[in-house]
């Protein structure tokens, strides 16, 4: 992630801020873009070494569009593929946020194996095990609170105030 410099705009202090990522990316252009043109063209060079008319740079051209259509077919298709396993991740990503601010906090994160950002679902897992850890410890100090405050009956409506707390914290980590 880029960083915030001291004095200055946010900038970016790594070439490739998540290398597995970025280095796939630049894989698969290489793989269905740079390659097949260098192919194409050191195939030709090999089977005409000087071009002899006009009428032999027009196959060749015509030739290299069909090849660039081809891996435009292919970069498509294996854009949808990537792009799913990419973009899916963040939806699923916001979809479980929604839920914590409407108050679920029982939400895993699970993204579907081969799909990016697996150690984001990790950290968040993480997180939110640690947030139902922390409500849970509220809503025990809430009962020790209210059952101190039952003893007095004058408290009735602080111990009424304690227990409306105690549930609102329960039906955070425990929703079904």
């Amino acid at each position: 992630m880029a960083e915030m410099s001291s004095g200055g705009p946010e900038r970016r202090r790594q070439l490739m801020v998540d290398r597995p990522l970025q280095g796939r990316m630049i894989g698969w252009v290489m793989v269905f873009v740079v390659l097949p043109i260098v192919l194409f063209v050191i195939l030709e060079l090999i089977e005409h070494p000087k071009p002899h008319s006009n009428q032999h740079l027009v196959y060749l051209l015509v030739n290299l569009v069909l090849v660039l259509m081809v891996v435009l077919i292919g970069l498509v298709s294996v854009g949808f593929r990537f792009t799913n396993r990419l973009v899916g991740p963040i939806w699923h990503f916001g979809r479980q946020l929604v839920d914590i601010v409407q108050g679920d906090y029982t939400r895993v994160l699970k993204f579907r194996k081969g799909d990016e950002f697996q150690n984001v679902a990790g950290a968040f897992n993480h997180a939110m095990a640690a947030l139902r850890n922390r409500a849970q410890e509220d809503i025990d100090l809430l009962d020790g609170i209210a059952k101190a405050l039952e003893a007095d009956p004058a408290k009735a409506e602080l111990v009424k105030s304690v227990r409306e707390h105690q549930s609102k914290k329960e039906q955070l980590i425990k929703r079904s």
